[in-house]
């Protein structure tokens, strides 16, 4: 049997009567049995990286040099987690955010370049992405390393903190627009670990977060000297250029593809 009730959560929403769902609920699954107890996984070790290192995917012949950086980051039940939302939007959560008007609007190295946080259960990674043509892959990662630093080295203006906020809880407020939406959110409640009322206060949390709080958690989670880089592009054109941010660890994209991966070294 693939389906057990073993730590199963079920959500339900609309314009339904709690009472008489919960009798129909426990009717149709009165016959549903726990099976035997699931394995435990192994507790993960999971650590930021502590010097930044660069991966190369040679892919011969690419127009474009596909970059991904990132470093580990927090749960989202954890106490920092809110404001590296805002931190997150200030550096490149969007159109205005500080990546896309410098390596897009200015330099016109790529067609956009966002940054991400990812947060559940587990601690989840904050990172940034672009794709930029081959000649300027060298100047492009060092921009995203000038907005990496200047993150961590200035404090965010007041007014481009406030346009930050507002767009998060803005956009917050369009995400609970129908009832598929809300119940994901409350079943993010359960299986995050995350108070009841999380929700409830979440613009207000938002609202206060401050630049000094942003400088703390950028300087924490994103870390200077520390972001991995993963690089997927013509070799001989862009790994001379990479090798001024850190080591260069080749990866060849054909042991990717249909034998379990590889690596070596350089």
């Amino acid at each position: 049997m693939y389906y057990i009730p073993n730590g199963a959560i079920m959500g339900v929403t609309g314009d339904v009567s709690v009472k008489s769902l919960k009798g129909k609920l426990e009717t149709a699954f009165a016959a549903w049995k726990p099976g035997p107890k699931t394995v435990e996984l192994p507790q993960a070790d999971f650590k930021p990286k502590e010097t930044t290192k660069i991966f190369l995917i040679d892919r011969p012949g690419s127009a474009q040099t596909v970059l991904q950086f990132g470093n580990l980051a927090v749960k989202q039940n954890d106490p920092d987690y809110i404001a590296l939302v805002v931190a997150n939007r200030v550096l490149g959560g969007g159109s205005s955010g500080r990546l896309f008007q410098n390596i897009r609007e200015r330099k016109g190295y790529t067609y956009g370049a966002y940054s991400t946080l990812g947060a559940g259960k587990w601690p989840g990674v904050w990172s940034a992405a672009a794709s930029v043509r081959t000649p300027v892959t060298e100047p492009a990662v060092a921009e995203f390393f000038n907005e990496f630093n200047r993150i961590q080295d200035e404090r965010v203006p007041e007014a481009e903190l406030d346009n930050a906020k507002r767009s998060i809880v803005g956009s917050f407020a369009g995400t609970l627009e129908s009832p598929d939406a809300i119940l994901a959110r409350t079943l993010e409640l359960v299986e995050n670990g995350l108070p009841l009322d999380y929700w409830d206060t979440y613009p207000l949390r938002i609202q206060a977060v401050t630049p000094a709080d942003v400088l703390r958690v950028a300087r924490k989670y994103m870390g200077k000297g520390r972001i991995q880089l993963i690089a997927v592009g013509e070799r001989s054109q862009i790994e001379e250029g990479l090798k001024k941010f850190g080591p260069v660890e080749i990866v060849d994209a054909t042991q990717l593809v249909g034998a379990g991966g590889g690596r070596r070294g350089r």
